[in-house]
């Protein structure tokens, strides 16, 4: 993010103290890239993330992240006021116009974004899968061999060895030699294959929701993309909450006066960054002829 004031069909940018804090150390525990990682993973996680500026006699001295146990919103006089409270039973009430807030799945409420209990269903769905591949990796890790019995037996004799072949050879708690009995006299099997079967489109399927929800790919995930996904998911993904983390900086940190004189906080990419070479290589050569980029700003966009 950075200062800049715009004007007459233009915007330049600011040489003030904010630049300092937004983009190297907003406070003093922590740098602009942890900051601004908290605030994306708050953001993601919750549908909202919180930030709160430090004021003294000369201006803006700090921001600081907020990330609350509980949020609460309250209403006096007119003026509207949140409530945070905190792991340690701390709470703190704070007008609603002094906090930087960013939030998105605005599904029943004007203010604050919604959970992520749409997810929960694919998540339970995701953990069964997690737990079943556990206790079958630990069956098979369990069973050595198949010991055939090779002689004629009453069923009631099949149900009593059934039985004791599920206590002895299935439970994880048994503690027996492993090795499953079956009807005929006694002819042993050894089992070498060792793997554990994995229902794949089953996985896939819920893999699938999962990255859809949050708007990625597996590509994106594993930071496999081509430059037209990247181009994509700068568009979906992270444009929206650059231009949502401009406007509520804009808003907190800027007097109705400043505002009227253009003031603003923008937060952005550089979005042909993700391009592929070649188109780096066009831009740069048609900006720098109609005299729009510099030698600088050029070597930074190649890299």
């Amino acid at each position: 993010p950075r200062h800049i004031r715009r004007g007459e069909g233009k915007f330049i940018e600011v040489n003030s103290p904010y630049n300092q804090l937004l983009r190297n150390a907003p406070n003093p525990y922590t740098t602009a890239y942890k900051f601004y990682y908290r605030m994306a993973a708050q953001y993601k996680l919750y549908n909202n993330a919180f930030a709160y500026p430090v004021w003294d006699e000369t201006g803006l001295k700090a921001i600081y992240n907020v990330n609350p146990s509980s949020v609460e919103l309250l209403e006096y006089q007119g003026e509207m006021f949140v409530r945070f409270g905190f792991i340690g039973g701390n709470k703190y009430t704070i007008p609603y116009s002094e906090i930087i807030h960013v939030g998105s799945m605005f599904e029943n409420n004007d203010v604050f974004g919604s959970s992520n209990y749409a997810l929960n269903t694919v998540l339970d769905t995701a953990n069964t899968f997690n737990q079943a591949m556990s206790k079958q990796a630990e069956l098979v890790t369990v069973l050595r061999g198949i010991l055939e019995v090779q002689a004629n037996v009453k069923s009631e004799d099949l149900n009593r060895r059934r039985e004791e072949f599920i206590k002895d050879n299935l439970s994880l708690d048994s503690d027996g030699a492993g090795i499953v009995v079956t009807d005929n006299k006694y002819k042993y099997t050894p089992i070498s294959d060792k793997q554990s079967p994995l229902p794949a489109e089953q996985l896939h399927f819920v893999k699938t929701e999962i990255y859809d929800y949050f708007g990625v790919n597996e590509d994106i995930v594993q930071n496999k993309e081509t430059p037209e996904q990247a181009d994509a998911f700068y568009d979906g993904e992270l444009k929206p909450f650059f231009l949502q983390l401009s406007q509520a900086y804009t808003k907190c940190l800027f007097s109705k006066k400043e505002l009227g004189f253009g003031n603003e906080i923008i937060a952005e990419g550089n979005k042909l960054q993700y391009a592929k070479l070649s188109d780096k290589l066009n831009a740069v050569r048609y900006l720098s002829d109609i005299g729009g980029l510099q030698l600088d700003q050029a070597l930074v966009t190649l890299g």
